[in-house]
């Protein structure tokens, strides 16, 4: 997101950042949650208790360090992602070995994927960085018998390397079929990435020197590939990685409750697969699983739950039993330690009974939470609760008891805090779909002391934030509507900001799209710039939807009877400012943005047709600087190579090999200063984006809406449409925010960009909601069109699909201008 177009904007929405900030260093990001009985030194014994069948092999961890203060000590910490990566780590102090050489030898399960970093420990605890100057989240180590493991430490938290480096790249493949395998995790020296569809990878800014290079399987479908990699200074080294597909057994789960407890509640099995929840990113709190992404068990008896999964034999599987997710309400010994099992999976089927011990940690007692929500919920929403120990962690689903009320149990672990801090939201969607009593920004929710004593605590939410289905009903004027037929495009496209607590909500959201009419849904999966120099363009997990997220996602809208388009983004977030503002764009610059962006467009290419997607749409405001001519932002020649033109149409030419579907270019309208392509006869539709001014007016009429639309169309797009002879779109981004209509949301004295008011965002109280405005702006937009038969379709964007709001963002989702659309679509496709 692009915060520089307005300065104030910048500090306003600073503040937001500043709280996310705080969150993430209080979720652990420096090392782990310093609870009371977490995180001690550990004597030397395996990281989690193995199974009774595994044998152990003795594993020497040996870390290469940068200049080291004596009085500070070299410390490994295994990681528990299902637990969280800051809240249940197992730490070993290491021994001095040579000069700024550090070790320590730790009986592991064969077959164990060990998942760890380093951290120093003095007067402050620092974690290690890597080379690129990002902190480690995890390196990963495949136990196969006794080892020595030699990792090379770049540089820790305040203390960052800023020497030579050099890259991996190289591609994962199915050794028995030769095809690539995409959204594999590869490791190196601490840096990650996961592969692209063509099976791929790009692991930039790496120390030099030999590092263990390891590729793993979200699921465990493929073995664990691992072997030693050589990287130079300055240089690349090749590395592909042929993989062998794993075997598939039925593994049967079967758990008893703790003696005593109530029967019947919704019991999960979380674990460190994709399968099981986890998502492998970086959650709120410092969590990597979300409850409502885990399967829920069915009972077989009383107090007894069963589930059958196909598993890969060799996965070595982290999981536990909760009512939660892997933190709260999880299983525990009876000494109070947090429980995760390890099972390393046998190439037989198997039947694995586990006892629950204990829901509890020590002396308090649980607290019972039931709440009231307001008549006006909908009925296909659920009520989830955030807890806030010591920052945000992710929302987890609530149990319904019908009549509007939602209970939730919360048995632990509760000794570490003396109060703790609630809010109620819709759907997980925290901090968008709150109660309104805490919605605030600043806000750090209910409270309540924690006692040895049960609490019985009741709330009453009055009002959500961003909702009330009290609203006036809508008038739609229109004339005689003619179908056009089933092949124009009645579309919905989503909000690009992906976040993973989305993807249980995705169906629901597809109906409703389907329910207004539609017959086109549009996916945005987004990549992430996470350098400017050289420029790296990949998949972030928590950020970007995985393959595995948006195949499902695009598997949901074939299952709504709706055509999926597939329309790929890429973010600039992570970055401090604007790609085009950090980048030193030379020669070697682009030939290496064009390199990066190739594998995007071919990635999304494969994807649309493995989804058997209806068209794929290339292009938009993210590239335009990258256009023949290319002009920056701030209207400066970008530097683009003068073969661009050549480049272009070749990759186009590759994009079609990959896929056989509709292939549409994306346009901004007002068109941008860099000129239109030249080629248009590539693509089989334009998709033009339009959010334009249309008034100078604050309180516009529909009918001076609607000759504005006339206007603007006759005299921009239709000679496009004339130059081009190919079929046109038009995609509608206006928010439900006064100002909408006369291309300016004012913010102090300042036009904001429609996109700064798409979810997530901090209410700007500035900003007023207009819901009429909107839905104005859509009923002027389809009478001028439905006049002009050389527009093809109709597009409104972003659509925000796990919750219905009515907030200021351009979603239509519960809102008057979805009235509109149901009125039109069925009309114009002759439904």
């Amino acid at each position: 997101m692009n915060f520089r177009e307005n300065h104030r904007i910048q500090k306003l929405l600073l503040l937001f950042i500043t709280v996310m900030v705080i969150t993430s260093l209080a979720a652990g990001c420096t090392g782990g949650i310093n609870l009371p009985g977490f995180q001690k030194e550990t004597p030397v014994e395996p990281p989690v208790q193995p199974d009774a069948k595994s044998a152990l092999g003795a594993i020497t961890f040996r870390a290469h360090v940068p200049a080291n203060p004596a009085v500070e000590t070299i410390t490994l910490e295994i990681l528990d992602e299902v637990t969280g990566l800051a809240l249940n780590p197992k730490r070993y102090e290491m021994a001095p070995s040579g000069e700024n050489q550090f070790e320590i030898n730790i009986p592991i399960a064969l077959g164990s994927l060990v998942k760890y970093r380093y951290i120093r420990t003095g007067e402050r605890t620092a974690v290690e960085y890597t080379a690129g100057g990002q902190q480690i989240r995890y390196r990963m180590f495949q136990v196969s018998g006794p080892s020595i493991v030699e990792d090379i430490i770049a540089g820790w938290t305040d203390a960052h390397y800023a020497g030579p480096t050099g890259r991996i790249t190289g591609q994962v493949i199915d050794a028995a079929t030769n095809t690539p395998i995409p959204s594999a995790l590869v490791t190196a020296g601490g840096s990650q990435a996961f592969t692209a569809s063509d099976g791929s990878f790009l692991l930039e800014g790496l120390i030099p020197g030999t590092h263990n290079l390891v590729a793993a399987s979200l699921d465990g479908l493929f073995k664990t590939f691992q072997q030693g990699a050589v990287v130079a200074e300055n240089a690349t080294t090749p590395a592909p990685l042929f993989v062998e597909m794993a075997k598939l057994v039925k593994v049967t789960f079967v758990a008893q409750i703790p003696v005593g407890e109530v029967k019947g509640l919704p019991l999960r099995l979380v674990g460190s697969s994709y399968a099981l929840g986890n998502t492998f990113a970086d959650l709120d709190g410092g969590m990597s699983v979300i409850a409502s992404r885990a399967p829920v068990m069915p009972t077989i008896a009383e107090d007894i739950y069963s589930l059958t999964l196909e598993l890969p034999a060799g996965l070595d599987l982290r999981y536990k039993y909760t009512l939660g997710d892997g933190f709260w309400n999880s299983e525990h010994y009876t000494d109070g330690a947090f429980r995760t099992r390890q099972l390393i999976v046998p190439d037989a089927d198997l039947t694995v009974t586990d006892i629950i011990e204990s829901w509890k940690i020590g002396t308090f007692a649980p607290v019972t939470f039931t709440v009231t929500v307001p008549q006006d919920t909908l009925p296909e929403d659920i009520v989830s609760i955030q807890f806030n120990p010591f920052g945000w962690t992710a929302p987890i689903p609530m149990w319904p008891l019908g009549n509007n009320q939602w209970l939730y149990v919360l048995n632990g672990p509760l000794d570490f805090f003396s109060e703790l801090k609630y809010r109620y939201c819709r759907n997980d969607q925290c901090g968008v779909a709150d109660d309104s009593s805490t919605h605030d920004l600043s806000t750090q929710g209910k409270a309540i002391t924690l006692t040895v004593e049960g609490q019985n605590v009741q709330d009453t939410i009055n009002s959500w934030a961003n909702w009330s289905s009290f609203t006036n009903s809508t008038t739609i004027i229109a004339p005689e509507i003619t179908a056009v037929g089933p092949d124009f495009v009645a579309g919905v496209e989503l909000n690009p900001n992906y976040n993973p607590v989305w993807q249980p909500y995705f169906a629901n959201g597809l109906q409703n799209i389907k329910s207004l009419g539609a017959n086109w849904a549009i996916f945005t999966p987004t990549w992430s710039y996470t350098r400017a120099n050289p420029p790296v363009m990949e998949q972030v997990a928590g950020r970007d939807a995985l393959w595995t997220d948006i195949t499902a996602a695009i598997q949901s809208a074939n299952q709504a009877g709706l055509h999926s388009a597939i329309f790929p983004r890429i973010q600039a977030d992570m970055l401090a400012n604007d790609i085009w503002t950090e980048a030193n764009p030379d020669a070697g610059w682009w030939e290496t943005w064009f390199s990066s962006y190739r594998t995007f467009a071919l990635h999304h290419a494969d994807l649309a047709a493995q989804t058997q997607a209806s068209m794929l749409i290339l292009g938009g405001p993210d590239i335009t600087p990258a256009l023949p001519d290319g002009m920056l932002p701030n209207v400066e020649p970008s530097g683009v190579p003068e073969d661009a033109g050549e480049r272009w149409q070749n990759l186009v030419t590759e994009v079609r090999g990959r896929y056989t579907g509709q292939i549409a270019w994306a346009l901004p309208y007002p068109f941008p200063a860099t000129p239109l392509p030249e080629d248009f006869d590539q693509f089989d539709a334009l998709y033009i984006v339009f959010n334009a001014r249309l008034t100078e007016n604050n309180d516009p009429a529909e009918a001076e809406l609607q000759e504005s639309f006339a206007a603007l169309l006759d005299a921009n797009v239709l000679p496009v449409v004339e130059e081009s002879g190919i079929p046109v779109i038009l995609a509608l981004d206006y928010p439900s925010a006064n100002g909408a209509a006369s291309g300016c949301v004012q913010i102090s004295d300042q036009c904001l960009p429609f996109d700064l008011l798409n979810q997530p965002t901090p209410d700007l109280p500035e900003v007023q909601v207009d819901l009429q405005e909107q839905a104005d702006i859509y009923n002027a937009a389809f009478n001028a069109m439905i006049t002009r038969p050389w527009i093809n379709g109709v597009v409104s964007v972003g659509y925000y699909p796990p919750a219905a709001l009515q907030d200021t963002s351009a979603s239509i989702h519960g809102k008057p201008a979805a009235d509109v659309l149901w009125y039109w679509f069925p009309k114009i496709i002759g439904q």
